[in-house]
């Protein structure tokens, strides 16, 4: 595990909104971290669990944007999982990934 991602749920000062830069940015990082998550295979049935999970139906994977950016903030962030052993930010290659992103920015 990362040093720099062992407290991953980093808050923001209170007040501090994030720039539509900033917000930008965030939302590249996760999606590529999940876009390599995506291309884990150990990681596609888990993923299919995590869905049914998440949207409490077997969906067929057709959410709205927003609905499916914050699936995608609770798989890194806060699910552990199954097969990484550990939330998946906080694992390596994904750890060094996400440094840059401090919080979800959805819900």
């Amino acid at each position: 595990m990362s040093p720099r991602c062992a407290n991953v749920r980093m808050q923001a000062p209170i007040g501090h909104a994030m720039t539509r830069e900033e917000a930008s940015r965030h939302t590249e990082i996760v999606a590529e971290i999940s876009r390599q998550l995506s291309g884990n295979g150990r990681l596609h049935a888990e993923l299919q669990r995590a869905r049914r999970e998440f949207f409490g139906v077997d969906d067929g994977g057709a959410q709205e944007p927003a609905s499916e950016h914050r699936f995608v903030e609770w798989f890194l962030f806060d699910r552990e999982s199954e097969a990484l052993g550990a939330v998946p930010v906080t694992v390596d290659p994904y750890a060094d990934m996400a440094v840059d992103v401090e919080d979800s920015i959805v819900g």
